[in-house]
């Protein structure tokens, strides 16, 4: 895990915008649980409003920041057979496998599994991100 955790962080990229920052501060945080706004600021360094105040210069929001962070790193763990339905929801900051599944159900259309079902059976024909 430690290693899918580096490789992932270097795709984040970005560490020269807010939200970009913010991503990483957000995928460091993830398995602890769902992140605060409050809790993202401090280890940003920056107070939640202004932290609100840049997102929102940047075009988005805490909530959007999180969702799609979540969403970009669901299709990344899914891809790696290794880890189970479970543990790619808890990777993600999601308490229950119920809350993952009704999330990816939200942006996809399926479940994980079928999902990963799809991406195993013809790769090249997976479903977008």
């Amino acid at each position: 895990l430690d290693k899918l955790a580096d490789e992932t962080l270097k795709a984040l990229g970005g560490a020269d915008s807010t939200t970009g920052r913010l991503r990483q501060v957000l995928w460091s945080t993830l398995s602890d649980g769902a992140p605060t706004l409050s809790a993202a600021a401090s280890s940003m360094a920056v107070s939640p409003r202004t932290l609100q105040r840049r997102l929102r210069e940047e075009g988005t929001t805490f909530a959007e920041a999180l969702s799609k962070l979540r969403h970009e790193l669901a299709v990344r763990l899914l891809d790696d057979r290794s880890l189970a339905m479970y543990e790619v929801g808890f990777l993600l900051g999601y308490a229950e496998p119920t809350a993952f599944h009704r999330a990816f159900r939200r942006w996809h259309g399926m479940t994980p599994g079928r999902f990963r079902e799809l991406a195993e059976k013809n790769p090249s024909a997976a479903p977008p991100a």
